[in-house]
């Protein structure tokens, strides 16, 4: 469960926004719910689909969650986050 999130800056870019773009990122989570480590499940060479991946990765690894326990040992665990852009606003969901 996540303790801070942070959302990924596109003011920039959103003109630039058709529809719906989906962008997942892999998280590594340390044991003390810091992400240290981060990368895009599906790299894109479309330009601005690249751009909102990397802003994705830049706000993912400012979140922090709740250390994952098995009994009372904190463990690393990973997530995939998968964003929606839309020139609207940006919406994601955490999974497992």
């Amino acid at each position: 469960m996540p303790i801070r999130q942070v959302a990924p800056k596109t003011a920039g870019i959103r003109n630039r926004i058709y529809g719906e773009i989906p962008i997942e990122v892999r998280l590594h989570i340390g044991k003390n719910g810091k992400v240290v480590g981060a990368r895009l499940m599906n790299p894109s060479r479309d330009g601005v689909q690249s751009y909102l991946g990397q802003r994705a990765l830049e706000a993912v690894r400012r979140w922090k969650f709740q250390p994952v326990r098995v009994g009372k040992q904190a463990v690393p665990a990973e997530r995939t986050v998968r964003f929606r852009f839309r020139r609207s606003g940006t919406l994601w969901a955490i999974r497992s």
